[in-house]
């Protein structure tokens, strides 16, 4: 009998393995924040690593990709279990993070969402159609993680503005209605800036009226179905109630960050 790891209603296992897509946001603001998000990455690769390795041997039961996105898309990671172990491994071995801030993972330029929902949809769509070209027709739904320091930003003005987050809703909201026979793609979002003020908002029920930047992510997250709310709470976020967004906004505490994307990753 083969291990698995538990993920909404549908198990991954080697005969139909998940697959999980993050986005980050490497736009000129998260300078002073990327060294967080990389080191959450890195945390949640172990998790999944480990998830994937029962017996000390690796099982190829969840592939991963990570694209960084400013003005354009970066391709950070593309790879399955294995292919994952590996790049962990080395990084540990060269004592280096997973991702460098000075090269490939660079903050700089404007936040072009947009482009990353799209990115995260080709890459889904490629994958979905990779698994049933390989004869598997028992496709868990994909998870996408959408790491950001705030709002898709493309240029000044409020009428620019609103059209950039009009489109980028879209993009959203055409990544959500993917699915495969285990249902939609689910889309998590967090807002990790640790120098606002304004107050922390973890899985709300209802749109945020407090400001654009938290209704806007509440539209472009996935409604968490029950098996996602009593994960949630297993894992220790008692806030996710039936009806909640997997959303958070304005996280200022980087463990808390860290707890967020491995839970979303691995969903024990």
């Amino acid at each position: 009998m083969k291990e698995v790891i538990k993920k909404k209603k549908m198990t991954w296992g080697t005969d139909h393995p998940g697959h999980i897509v993050f986005l980050v946001d490497l736009s000129g603001s998260m300078k002073d924040k990327i060294d967080y998000v990389i080191d959450a990455l890195y945390r949640t690769f172990q998790a999944i690593i480990i998830h994937c390795t029962p017996g000390g041997h690796v099982k190829n039961r969840v592939s991963v990709a990570v694209y960084g996105y400013n003005y354009h898309i970066v391709e950070l990671l593309n790879v399955d279990a294995f292919g994952l172990a590996k790049a962990f491994l080395v990084a540990k071995k060269e004592n280096k993070p997973i991702f460098d801030k000075n090269v490939e993972a660079k903050p700089e330029h404007q936040t072009c969402m947009k482009m990353a929902f799209d990115k995260a949809k080709e890459d889904i769509e490629q994958w979905i159609a990779a698994q049933r070209a390989n004869g598997i027709t028992a496709i868990p739904a994909p998870i996408v993680i959408n790491i950001t320091d705030g709002k898709p930003y493309e240029g000044e003005g409020d009428d620019v503005q609103k059209e950039v987050f009009k489109q980028t809703l879209q993009s959203a909201r055409a990544l959500m209605n993917l699915k495969t026979e285990d249902g939609n793609v689910c889309v998590f979002n967090v807002h990790y800036d640790p120098e606002t003020s304004d107050p922390t908002l973890r899985f709300p029920t209802s749109e945020p009226t407090i400001d654009d930047n938290m209704a806007f992510l509440f539209n472009a997250s996935s409604p968490m179905s029950n098996e996602l709310v009593n994960s949630a709470q297993a894992y220790g976020f008692q806030e996710a109630v039936i009806g909640s967004r997997c959303m958070m906004s304005n996280e200022k505490d980087a463990s808390e960050l860290a707890k967020f994307i491995e839970w979303g990753s691995t969903l024990p």
